[in-house]
């Protein structure tokens, strides 16, 4: 199997990059001001960063389960308790009425750190599946059954937390992200801004036609996800391929920072209406003001933390 450079790949964060702003976006007013909008985004913006993660795997740099779980415990689970901590306490600071975090989301992921709480769990159980076999055929049963195993037991112990151990769907698409990064990366590296730009037209339509008709059949998430995922794959990838260097530098700073957008969006977002409450704005511009206001304060939460306590973001330095 291809070894994968430990140097940061420019397409994989300006990927990420653009899907942590669609995620920000995803979690604002979009859904009233246009709700085809954030159907799109909410079909396949998650799924996307297990996929990208997968692709980051280097299965020939952890030989063994003790540097695996060493390297996750740095960029994972300690960010995870850091930043849900720090997040938990502004949260019961705030008093906001639609976020009441209960004492257990300390532990389970407060608002969208749940994501980090599912990535690790997902890797844990990946990183077994591709110990016991190297075979694709066995890997592709044991994510099913594993996923299986997870949905059941979502569905009939839904009081306890057996479920929260278990990885569900976003393991399907970490293994996806790894099964296929090599000709993920050939895709990168072949495709022209030519072809790039009619894949993206091309997923991107059939995911608005899916969407906008509410068509239902069977694994059509799972379809979705996909076409969602080729969609925002290709931007990032075309993106990387352009000349424009400021632009491409500020997503790239975004998708290096993803752990604290991620932490800190939401709360911002919702905490601002404290303010705008007593202001007299229309709604769309109230949103606007706020949105405008999260990323300027994101920002600056980013440079602290880089500055300040690197450890809180899985960074030495």
């Amino acid at each position: 199997m291809e070894k994968i450079s430990n140097k940061r790949i420019e397409w994989i964060d300006i990927c990420k990059g653009l899907g942590i702003f669609l995620v920000v976006i995803g979690h604002t007013g979009i859904s009233k001001a246009s709700p085809i909008a954030y159907d799109w985004i909410y079909s396949f913006h998650m799924p996307f960063f297990y996929m990208l993660s997968g692709v980051v795997l280097n299965e020939q740099k952890y030989d063994t389960f003790e540097k695996f779980i060493k390297r996750r415990l740095k960029t994972l689970v300690i960010p995870f308790f850091i930043l849900n901590t720090i997040l938990f306490c502004i949260a019961k600071a705030l008093d906001l009425n639609n976020v009441q975090p209960p004492l257990s989301e300390l532990f389970t992921g407060v608002l969208a750190m749940y994501f980090l709480r599912v990535l690790f769990i997902s890797e844990i159980f990946y990183f077994c599946i591709n110990r016991i076999s190297t075979k694709l055929y066995r890997k592709i049963i044991a994510i099913i059954i594993l996923i299986y195993l997870s949905l059941y037991i979502q569905g009939h112990y839904d009081t306890g937390y057996a479920h929260y151990i278990m990885p569900g769907m976003p393991l399907l698409y970490y293994g996806i992200g790894n099964i296929f990064k090599t000709y993920i990366k050939q895709y990168a590296e072949i495709l022209d801004t030519h072809n790039l730009v009619i894949i993206i037209c091309i997923s991107l339509i059939f995911s608005l036609s899916i969407i906008i008709s509410h068509i239902k059949f069977l694994f059509i998430d799972i379809i979705l996800a996909i076409s969602g995922i080729f969609t925002l794959l290709s931007i990032g990838i075309l993106c990387s391929k352009m000349t424009y260097k400021s632009i491409k530098e500020m997503i790239n700073y975004i998708g290096k920072n993803t752990l604290v957008i991620v932490a800190f969006h939401q709360i911002i977002y919702n905490g601002l209406t404290l303010i705008t409450n007593h202001i007299q704005l229309s709604a769309i511009t109230d949103s606007g003001v706020r949105m405008l206001s999260v990323w300027i304060l994101l920002f600056l939460i980013c440079k602290f933390f880089n500055r300040y306590i690197p450890l809180a973001i899985g960074k030495s330095k």
